[in-house]
């Protein structure tokens, strides 16, 4: 799926480092983008645009890889920002696709920790299902997608208003 993006990708990059510092180079369309995320250290191949000399740049330390459509970027451009004033929902109605093959639908919160856990709390869409928390284990999910975004029907809260949040022993 990346591949079909990249297809129209004119091979520049940007790949950003810790302390702001940028490296500018070309990356070769032969290497394994898939790989790129797997933790030990992954590089890229790139030819710098500063020297022209290939080198293999360490992936562990990078914020990002930026693909670019020119190294001298658009200094006066404003990217666009739509919702910078609209309050986030608290809440995902996601699709969850196990590699055993069950299918579930729920509410996961709408912050870091389902992106940077291993594992992440969700509550089903109907409030009237057994389950009424799920704590999913990230590395046995298949596929993830998010089909809405909402607030919490009433059953789902406290008196408070509050999300009703699960009983964990210490």
């Amino acid at each position: 799926m990346i591949e079909e993006h990249l297809n129209h990708w004119p091979e520049g990059m940007v790949v950003i480092h810790k302390g702001n510092s940028l490296i500018r180079g070309t990356a070769f369309r032969d290497q394994p983008i898939t790989t790129w995320g797997e933790p030990g250290g992954v590089s890229i191949r790139i030819a710098r645009s500063d020297t022209g000399l290939e080198e293999e740049v360490s992936l562990a330390d990078a914020k990002a890889v930026f693909f670019v459509r020119s190294f001298s970027g658009k200094s006066a451009h404003e990217d666009l920002h739509f919702y910078d004033a609209a309050a986030a929902a608290p809440f995902l109605w996601v699709r969850i696709t196990f590699f055993d093959g069950e299918v579930m639908e729920c509410l996961v919160e709408n912050s870091e920790e389902v992106v940077i856990s291993p594992a992440f709390f969700a509550r089903p869409v109907d409030p009237e299902a057994n389950n009424w928390m799920a704590y999913i284990v990230k590395r046995k999910i298949k596929h993830f997608q998010v089909l809405a975004v909402r607030h919490l029907l009433a059953s789902q809260q406290n008196s408070n208003g509050a999300a009703l949040q699960p009983s964990i022993a210490r």
